[in-house]
């Protein structure tokens, strides 16, 4: 998966994974690398993770571990003076190594539609600042070619945080 974020800065995700069937529950495991570039540094990341799936309820959990540089160049927020003082503001960029868990609801699966509801905790955690929190999202899928996905998260670092996507799925094959 690639993206093109706001600022026009890409990043990549590049994983594989493995599922299997065991009664009526889907078991899997996967490894992701993880790449951004940002106005101030490259970053990547390793991430692992585990699932498990059913027809009613979801469960996951991932962690997130940096490599390579994990921490930006400073860069200048501002300089302005203070009385007699000149004052130097400047900001770092980091990279967070972490956790996150999920649980998750078949909340409506028709003919139509279907909703997708999940909620859990996260941890992140960088040289110096920490950011622990948790997220909800909700996931539609309007047909079997188009879904609409709402992600809601708090946490003490980066605060009330929304963000949406749409998502156009081409499959290959049969179902």
């Amino acid at each position: 998966r690639a993206h093109i974020f706001n600022d026009g800065n890409p990043a990549y995700n590049l994983g594989v994974g493995l599922r299997g069937l065991t009664g009526d529950r889907i078991y899997g495991a996967n490894v992701y690398a993880d790449y951004r570039k940002s106005k101030h540094g490259h970053y990547n990341q390793i991430g692992v993770g585990l699932e498990t799936m059913g027809e009613i309820v979801d469960a996951r959990i991932n962690g997130y571990f940096g490599v390579g540089k994990r921490i930006g160049h400073a860069y200048n927020k501002g300089t302005y003076f203070s009385g007699h003082n000149l004052m130097y503001s400047y900001r770092k960029e980091r990279s967070l190594s972490g956790v996150n868990a999920e649980i998750g609801f078949h909340i409506v699966q028709n003919g139509i539609a279907k909703l997708y509801g999940a909620v859990g905790p996260y941890y992140f955690k960088g040289e110096s600042k920490h950011a622990t929190g948790g997220q909800a999202r909700l996931e539609l899928d309007l047909t079997k070619y188009v879904t609409l996905e709402g992600i809601y998260s708090y946490d003490n670092l980066f605060k009330s945080r929304c963000q949406g996507q749409i998502s156009l799925n081409l499959p290959f094959g049969k179902k």
